[in-house]
């Protein structure tokens, strides 16, 4: 199988080459990323500031539409929640878990959601 380059550039290899175009292979992801910063969620888009909120269920609502707008466009798109909370004390103690410095110990997460067009319905 031969590839024409002026295909190549325009993003279409054929299947074969009587049949038609394969599409392209999908872009990179929009990355959308939420993450709480001294009590305040910050939102941002491929790495670039989009805006702050004062709780966490606004800053979600901001990076799931930023997600839709960007399938909405024909990309596809990744949030990452990085999620930090105190520690649980161990069973049986009511005290918070303290680290050597005295500041409480923290579990960090990071929850992944992603966003993906529907595939097309194929009618027979």
């Amino acid at each position: 199988m031969t590839i024409d380059s002026d295909e190549a550039l325009h993003g279409l290899v054929p299947s074969n080459p009587t049949g038609p175009p394969v599409p392209p292979l999908p872009r990179a992801a929009t990355k959308v990323e939420m993450r709480c910063r001294r009590g305040i969620w910050e939102v941002t888009r491929d790495g670039e500031f989009h805006g702050h909120y004062g709780t966490r269920l606004p800053a979600f609502e901001e990076a799931e539409r930023v997600a839709r707008a960007a399938v909405a466009g024909g990309d596809w798109a990744i949030i990452r929640l990085h999620d930090e909370r105190p520690a649980a004390p161990p069973a049986g103690q009511s005290k918070p878990v303290r680290l050597a410095n005295g500041e409480p110990a923290m579990v960090r997460n990071v929850r992944t959601i992603t966003f993906r067009a529907a595939a097309p319905q194929i009618r027979r």
